[in-house]
């Protein structure tokens, strides 16, 4: 067996990112889909669809899919899963416009520029700290179940 063939046989997808990530040679370049280089649902859906992928779970996100499926995962050959913080929920608070949870409100599917930029009048620290949105960093819904969640992944994959 050549010293490629021996590299390449031993790879597993949680072993090629820490080779990658101690500056060593893997097999191929990992492969990470999901997390902040997101797609958006109509987007997402129609890959589903060329990918052959009919019986994938329903998109969570207004602006990015949030949740990608296993099975793209899988088809597309990613070697990372994300787990992503929690996050309350965005309030709708007119047709077709969104306040997300730090103030901004955005509007359309997608990559969309915000329609209200809350600190954009901002002239000093005072101004930013009355600002009304800042997240509780003690609400549980942004550590909720990720150990457990990260654990399950190490534990019981190659991820």
């Amino acid at each position: 067996m050549t010293s490629r063939e021996k590299l390449m046989a031993n790879c597993t997808s949680r072993g090629r990112v820490k080779k990658t990530l101690a500056h060593e040679q893997p097999d191929r370049v990992p492969i990470d889909i999901g997390g902040d280089a997101g797609i958006v649902p109509s987007t997402y859906e129609k890959l589903c669809k060329y990918l052959g992928i009919y019986d994938y779970e329903k998109p969570r996100g207004i602006w990015s899919v949030e949740n990608i499926d296993e099975k793209v995962l899988e088809k597309l050959g990613s070697d990372c899963r994300h787990i992503l913080i929690g996050s309350p929920q965005p309030e709708r608070i007119s047709n077709g416009l969104w306040r997300q949870p730090w103030g901004f409100v955005l509007s359309k599917e997608g990559y969309c520029p915000a329609e209200y930029a809350p600190l954009k009048n901002a002239q000093n620290v005072k101004d930013i700290e009355k600002y009304p949105y800042w997240p509780d960093p003690e609400n549980p819904v942004f550590t909720e179940g990720k150990r457990e969640e990260a654990r399950r992944l190490y534990e019981n994959t190659d991820y």
